[in-house]
């Protein structure tokens, strides 16, 4: 995961208003995805107004202009109970999907320093979602390794990328 992310980084370039023709913007409709899930389209208000969204946008527009992806999703919202949908389903919001063939590795974006759930999140939407080889990865702007090295074990334990 960890170098995949170094490949799309590399690449380089202009990112500065690609969010349009990347679709980052785009439908308010829902669209259907593997295992019941859906990616709902947000509006350019209500994504400003999360704090922390540029820390999606930016990792999937690097990672949708690179070309090493097949395919590359943010804020996939997935509903446990699959398409019929009520207001008591389970529901979670998975960051960042990017695929490559058949495998697949789930992103959870945390601007401030990650938790124990947050790690634990991930790792249980992964397996419950991404099959057998997926891999999950929390990518974060705090230095975990150095200020949290307890949860940086865990997340190695628990088989969870911490990019940092």
């Amino acid at each position: 995961m960890r170098a995949a992310f170094s490949q799309v980084g590399a690449t380089g370039g202009n990112q500065r208003g690609n969010l349009a023709g990347a679709d980052v913007l785009g439908d308010p409709y829902e669209r259907d995805f593997v295992g019941g899930a859906a990616r709902r389209g947000r509006g350019l208000r209500d994504a400003l107004a999360d704090v922390g969204i540029w820390l999606e946008l930016y990792p999937y527009t690097l990672a949708r202009s690179s070309g090493f992806f097949t395919d590359v999703q943010v804020s996939v919202i997935v509903d446990w109970n699959g398409p019929a949908r009520s207001k008591y389903d389970t529901v979670n919001e998975i960051d960042l999907i990017l695929t490559r063939g058949t495998r697949a590795a789930f992103v959870s974006c945390k601007t401030g320093m990650p938790t124990p759930f947050a790690l634990n999140e991930i790792r249980t939407l992964t397996d419950r979602f991404g099959g057998r080889y997926a891999c999950a990865a929390l990518l974060t702007t705090r230095d975990v390794s150095k200020r949290a090295p307890g949860l940086y074990r865990r997340a190695a334990n628990l088989g969870v990328e911490i990019i940092e």
